[in-house]
Order: structure tokens, then sequence, then C-alpha cells
């Protein structure tokens, strides 16, 4: 069966705290929604390194413009580049 694996960088990254709670069992559990995207890329990419099955199709979703956008402009090529980079390393060794 087809393996599509459809990441969106919101997930990665927010920059409006006030609309998520990050707070779980009295811990800010991101700390730092903007500028700590590089741990949760990784965790995630040690999360698929670990499904040992390459995926027949990646999206990659950039949500920004408009009130929805929880990527600061500024950081989205950076945050992409990096998942590229982690996606580049487990899927073409």
């Amino acid at each position: 069966k087809p393996y599509i694996l459809d990441i969106d960088l919101d997930g990665f990254c927010c920059h409006k705290p006030e609309s998520m709670d990050f707070i779980k069992d009295g811990v800010d559990i991101f700390h730092d929604p903007i500028n700590n995207y590089e741990q949760r890329i990784e965790q995630t990419a040690a999360l698929l390194d670990q499904l040992n099955r390459k995926p027949d199709l990646i999206t990659i979703t950039r949500s920004i413009g408009g009130e929805v956008s929880f990527v600061p402009h500024d950081k989205s090529d950076d945050i992409e580049q990096l998942l590229i980079k982690n996606l580049t390393e487990i899927y073409l060794k």
C-alpha cells in the first residue's frame, strides 16, 4: 500500500503560543516555540528513521500568510531546509 508522508512546518515552529496549549502537567513543554524547531525536527527524523519504510511520496506544507500562519516568515526557509536535510539523510542513505 502507498505510504504518503505529509509534513506541515507548523508542527515545528509556532510563533502564536497564545493560541496553543504548551503546558503539560505544569511544565512548558516547548519552552521556546519559535527557536526550538531544530530539536523537534531531529526528534521527528529519529522517529521516521525507526519506521524502516521509505515513503512513496513526501509533501511539505508551508502555511505562510494570513492569520492562520504559525511559522514566522523569516524562519520558513530555514525550517524547511533543515527538514529536507534530515529527510534526505534518512531516505537517501
